[in-house]
């Protein structure tokens, strides 16, 4: 009908099938990928912004509905190799984005398909950081996070198979002299994702803590990185996320740390007043690189 009315509702209507499909039968919708996958053709030949950003917010909204959705009561705690998959394939999405910047005819999606894959990403890594998630929520009752079993295996390891591909596809699409220095350290972190998440399937819940101190330690750097993407490329949205998810992060471990250790109450309190100090000059930092990136695309 080349009507975008026609398409924001039908995408509405998608959301609303899958979110019923969800919570009424317990498990992961996947037709509505299919479904989503049609969506794509008609927004790039209409060129609807509008629509790509209504795609892109219902994959997301699938992503939790299946999350949520999903009966975990006989799968012994798996949530952890879901969650893999999602922050894989969304750190898939976003290269796929980065790809779109060397190509004319989808230059202009590149930047919302970066943006909202970066937010689903940092998300799905930042549950992977809680302890009690890899190692099960019912570790209390000596029923620890098993091993990955074959289909997890599989998927993961497809998962994995994809963002390596696309990571040496970008390398290739990309000259020496368009590579700057953070591109470099993009691979090196790619590597640590792929070695963390190839481990993690194949320990149980007994060594949590030194899984989410490895990922934690991987989501800071990560941070790191997407402050000088943005910067470099001038994209204020991935500044800001990842300042907010860097902040996310440092008060999530602050206040887990401290409800567990009362006695050292003091220490932390100083710890909190650190935090809160750097907060404020991490504020200050952010605005001088929002204010540099808004300069220079002017």
């Amino acid at each position: 009908m080349k009507s975008q009315a026609v398409l924001a509702l039908s995408i509405a209507l998608a959301v609303l099938w899958t979110s019923l499909e969800h919570f009424g039968f317990r498990h992961i919708h996947f037709w509505f990928l299919l479904v989503w996958i049609s969506f794509l053709p008609i927004i790039y030949y209409q060129r609807w912004m509008p629509a790509l950003h209504l795609a892109l917010i219902a994959l997301i909204i699938w992503t939790i509905f299946s999350f949520f959705g999903i009966e975990y009561k006989h799968a012994q705690n798996t949530q952890v190799y879901l969650v893999q998959i999602y922050f894989l394939l969304y750190l898939a999405l976003f290269l796929s984005g980065m790809l779109l910047t060397t190509t004319e005819n989808f230059h202009d999606f590149a930047k919302p398909v970066q943006n909202y894959s970066a937010f689903a990403a940092l998300l799905s890594f930042y549950v992977l950081t809680f302890p009690d998630l890899q190692r099960g929520f019912r570790h209390w009752q000596d029923s620890y996070r098993t091993e990955a079993s074959t289909n997890w295996l599989a998927i993961t390891m497809a998962a994995l198979v994809v963002l390596i591909g696309l990571a040496l596809w970008h390398r290739i699409r990309t000259s020496v002299n368009q590579r700057p220095k953070y591109f470099i350290y993009g691979q090196f972190l790619i590597a640590a994702v792929v070695v963390l998440i190839t481990l993690n399937l194949f320990l149980g819940g007994e060594y949590a803590n030194w899984i989410a101190i490895a990922l934690n330690l991987l989501f800071f750097a990560g941070m790191v990185w997407l402050l000088f993407a943005g910067t470099h490329t001038q994209n204020r949205t991935l500044i800001n996320l990842a300042f907010s998810f860097f902040a996310l992060a440092l008060m999530t471990r602050y206040f887990d740390t401290f409800w567990s250790l009362l006695n050292r109450s003091f220490f932390f309190m100083a710890g909190g007043v650190i935090l809160i100090v750097g907060g404020y000059l991490l504020e200050k930092q952010r605005r001088k690189f929002t204010t540099n990136a808004i300069e220079g695309s002017n």
